[in-house]
């Protein structure tokens, strides 16, 4: 079996999720069994692995996450 990059396991863990809300959008489970699959989806050990691989290499590469801290200087003082 073939190892999954860090992206397609994010790309397939973002699809089993859309896939579990639109099962509850459809009524075809309720919302509660709909939470359990969500919460099932990301307490995957694979998903998180990629997740701190993503993190840890854009730390290491310097690049961040494309997010600038907002300037907290009080003006005026």
């Amino acid at each position: 079996m073939a190892r999954l990059t860090p992206a397609e396991q994010s790309e397939q863990s973002y699809d089993l999720a859309m896939m579990a809300l639109a099962d509850c959008l459809t009524r075809e489970q309720d919302a509660a069994t709909t939470v359990d699959t969500l919460i099932r989806i990301l307490d995957r050990d694979s998903l998180r692995e990629t997740i701190t691989e993503a993190l840890t290499r854009a730390r290491a590469s310097g690049a961040g996450l494309g997010y600038s801290r907002p300037n907290r200087r009080c003006r005026g003082r």
